[in-house]
């Protein structure tokens, strides 16, 4: 029985399956829908395609002005925001005065560079726009855009009143804050905005760096010590925190910082071995410089920590590797390592380092080295 069924389920389908595809390839497809599923989809450029197609030859049963806000959302999604204000603008022309279709005008203008025009489109737009937080973010950057601060400033308290926390309108607050020297505010709206669950190291980076810019370092302290709270594995802002305190001229807090870094990521610690010489730990320095990955900056970097340490016998046992490297055209490291063998009394190697330095202040450098040689051939006591 059932084998039967199968087979006139067979039969069925191989007469009426031609009739059927051929009924489907001449039911004309809705192009308003096919753009909207497009846009949903993501891919403006195809909905754009599509809606090019939609003539005014096409009759009456299509939605001119859904039509020109569908078009206007295709090229806002394509990044022609001016082309997507001027088909927004003839949206509400045909009736779709709804408040979506004028704040993406207000958008498309803001994004194409006139905030004018955004402030202007929002100062006619219905009531009902200003229920979406979007608008309160639109007036406050434009405000911002137009150098108009205090307006701005206002903007954001009016969003904030209206909307509660709202991330996007406190982050306008503290470029607004920063722009009007309010610094203190803007460390405690920005270490608020760490706590949100969008939060984003590099934001934290980019306020710290604008304060450090406006010689606000200790603000820039405060921030960066909330974002290590916030993000303690995050490397650029650990770095960032060793810079900031660097730039307040704290080298062995600077040092402490970048340190265990360097264990993690031994990219870090070419820097954090000179921020360890700087803060005058030369053991910790010289351990850090063996972690340095690239081989050239590592010896350049020992052979000065060695030098200024006066551990002159592992100076001139850099020799055969600086020389490998081709480090000894720098003509510094050169006469460094001249110095190491004239005191470890390799005279031989120090007279073929002194010979190929050319630089005026070294070479007076060398002919000091050469004077008190001859003292010391003169008088034992005198040797180095």
């Amino acid at each position: 029985m059932r084998a039967a069924t199968f087979l006139i389920a067979v039969l069925l389908a191989t007469v009426w399956a031609p009739d059927a595809a051929l009924a489907a390839k001449k039911k004309k497809v809705d192009p308003l829908e096919l753009a909207r599923v497009l846009l949903r989809d993501n891919h403006p450029d195809r909905a754009l395609n599509v809606l090019s197609e939609v003539s005014d030859a096409e009759g009456e049963d299509i939605d001119r002005g859904e039509a020109m806000r569908l078009r206007g959302l295709a090229e806002h999604g394509v990044g022609r925001y001016a082309d997507a204000a001027k088909s927004f603008t003839a949206a509400i022309a045909l009736g779709k005065i709804d408040p979506r279709t004028w704040l993406a005008l207000a958008d498309a203008h803001f994004l194409a560079g006139d905030s004018g025009a955004c402030l202007e489109v929002l100062g006619r737009a219905p009531p009902a726009v200003w229920s979406e937080p979007r608008a309160s973010r639109l007036e406050a950057l434009s405000h911002y855009k137009l150098g108009a601060r205090t307006l701005a400033f206002d903007a954001v308290d009016r969003g904030l009143l209206r909307f509660g926390r709202d991330p996007e309108l406190e982050r306008v607050q503290v470029r607004v804050l920063l722009e009007l020297g309010l610094f203190h505010q803007v460390v405690a709206v920005a270490t608020t905005l760490l706590e949100q669950p969008g939060a984003q190291p590099k934001d934290s980076l980019a306020l710290a760096g604008a304060l450090a810019s406006r010689r606000e370092i200790g603000r820039a302290i405060e921030l960066l010590e909330a974002a290590a709270l916030r993000f303690p594995d995050d490397r650029e802002v650990r770095e960032g925190l060793a810079k900031a305190y660097f730039g307040k001229g704290s080298m062995r807090t600077a040092a402490g910082i970048l340190g265990p870094l360097a264990l993690e990521h031994p990219e870090s610690a070419l820097v954090a071995a000179e921020l360890y010489r700087r803060s005058g730990q030369g053991a910790r320095a010289l351990q850090l410089n063996g972690l340095v990955p690239n081989p050239v900056e590592k010896a350049r970097q020992r052979l000065n920590l060695l030098v200024e340490q006066e551990r002159y016998v592992q100076a001139v046992a850099l020799d055969a590797r600086l020389s490998r490297l081709g480090l000894l055209e720098d003509q510094q490291l050169a006469y460094a390592l001249a110095y190491a063998h004239f005191v470890a009394g390799d005279r031989p190697r120090l007279e073929a380092l002194l010979s190929q330095i050319t630089d005026v202040d070294l070479f007076s450098r060398g002919t000091a080295i050469r004077r008190a040689l001859e003292t010391c051939d003169q008088d034992v006591w005198q040797c180095p």
